[in-house]
């Protein structure tokens, strides 16, 4: 227990100092960074990410990962979108809402009862829901059709996005299942061991379904903020999705071999992510320089993660 919490500090530790740092030097570099009309910019620009990196570490506590998150955040706006002139939004809502859970059922199933590497699985599922997307949208991005979809998600609530605010519901409402209750401590346990939690009498199967399942709505609410965000569907959203949620849970101190860290810790990867984008957009840094550094960041906390479990 006291080397779980050691290496967990120490995955930790350094978050906190580059959050530090990335905030000083952004705030250095463009005075425009503190000003309070960017700081609510960058609490809507970081409220995707940050629901959809909570369904990627209920996944990855589980000893997984989910690839198809990006496809189905596409295909979630493009549902949402096409929907409106015949049905209105809150119908598309769910209609979108519905395809994210027959997707994480699906990652779940090959997963868990066909034992097909998730790797392999969920890329398969994204290359399904990508094409489901190109093929509802016609390859095109379409347009929206209601004004009040167009203002929900940015609508302020006491100075603070709408869509942030529904962020930090998920994140604790994720915590909450994850730290106290039976569900949580399944998929910590499977994360940990899955031959060991089949041999403790665990459903194993069903905690698979489960951080799939929530893998998948996470990354089906994030296309409908952004879609919302946009007043627009596109089948060639997200793209990027994975590498920054995946980013997230790792600088988070959530381990990719599964079955420790905390999502309301995940919170400071999320946040440095999104602080050092939005630095970059202030200061005008184009966004192919962006994923450069998101990678960059990425490989070191891959890095990291190796030496500490060699180590341990």
């Amino acid at each position: 227990m006291r080397d779980t919490l050691t290496r967990t500090w120490f995955v930790r530790r350094p978050t906190v100092l580059v959050l530090a740092l990335v905030i000083v030097g952004s705030a250095i570099a463009e005075p425009q960074f503190l000003t309070a009309g960017n700081l609510f910019n960058l609490l809507r620009q970081i409220a995707p990410n940050c629901i959809v990196a909570t369904g990627m570490a209920i996944v990855m506590i589980a000893g997984g990962i989910d690839l198809s998150v990006g496809a189905m955040l596409s295909l979630a706006s493009v549902i949402a979108i096409a929907s409106q002139p015949s049905f209105g939004y809150p119908v598309g809502i769910i209609f979108a809402l519905t395809a994210g859970v027959v997707a994480g059922l699906a990652n779940g199933l090959l997963i868990s009862r066909l034992r097909i590497n998730a790797f392999i699985s969920t890329l398969g599922v994204m290359t399904v829901l990508r094409g489901v997307a190109l093929t509802l949208s016609r390859s095109h991005t379409l347009p929206g059709h209601n004004l009040d979809f167009a203002a929900l998600a940015d609508r302020s609530v006491l100075g603070t996005p709408l869509c942030s605010i529904l962020a930090a519901i998920l994140l604790l409402a994720g915590h909450y299942l994850m730290s106290f209750t039976p569900a949580g401590r399944a998929i910590y346990a499977v994360g940990g061991s899955l031959e060991a939690s089949r041999l403790a009498g665990l459903r194993v199967e069903r905690s698979l379904l489960l951080a799939y399942v929530a893998s998948a709505v996470s990354a089906t609410i994030a296309g409908l903020v952004i879609a919302s965000q946009i007043n627009s569907g596109s089948p060639v959203l997200g793209n990027d999705a994975p590498l920054y949620a995946i980013a997230s849970v790792l600088l988070g101190g959530i381990s990719m071999r599964g079955g420790s860290g905390s999502l309301i810790w995940m919170v400071l990867g999320v946040l440095v992510l999104g602080v050092l984008t939005n630095g970059l957009n202030v200061s005008g840094v184009g966004g192919s320089y962006q994923i450069v550094v998101v990678g960059g960041l990425l490989v070191f906390t891959v890095v990291l993660d190796r030496l500490t479990s060699c180590s341990s």
